[in-house]
């Protein structure tokens, strides 16, 4: 003998159902604008631990505080960290120059062994950009205790 399902009772499964459909494709969505708004499209990165974060974070704050440029926190992306440095103006230097001089003055030097201790296998990039425009340059910061 067959059961069927009474209507009323089949109308509350659907509208669970539907109720259930709807959270997923906001969730999905959500997720979605979440990779589309980060940086180069990557996706989040959990081999970066949060500690480590937190020391680029530390260092590029505090040597950055007394100029007139403007550090935007560090991201941690595939495996790597982005630290995001906006200048007040353009610099007058071709692409080659501007980023030697990202590497001599604005990548953490030797001093910086905790911070270098912390990033053993991690790439650290610091891009540099002026208001408005978001493209900018970007350089690998070499770890002088390699």
């Amino acid at each position: 003998m067959a059961t069927t399902i009474p209507f009323k009772t089949g109308k509350i499964a659907a509208m669970l159902l539907l109720a259930v459909v709807t959270l997923l494709t906001q969730s999905g969505c959500m997720q979605g604008q979440t990779y589309a708004s980060t940086p180069e499209g990557d996706a989040p990165s959990a081999s970066v631990p949060d500690n480590t974060l937190k020391i680029v974070n530390g260092v590029f704050y505090t040597s950055l505080t007394r100029s007139n440029w403007y550090y935007k926190g560090a991201r941690a992306f595939n495996g790597t960290i982005n630290a995001y440095i906006e200048a007040p103006g353009e610099l007058e230097m071709n692409k080659a120059n501007l980023q030697e001089y990202m590497q001599v003055s604005i990548c953490p030097g030797v001093d910086k062994q905790m911070l270098w201790q912390q990033l053993h296998n991690i790439t650290l990039n610091v891009h540099l950009y002026t208001e408005g425009n978001r493209r900018g340059i970007r350089t690998e910061c070499r770890n002088p205790l390699v």
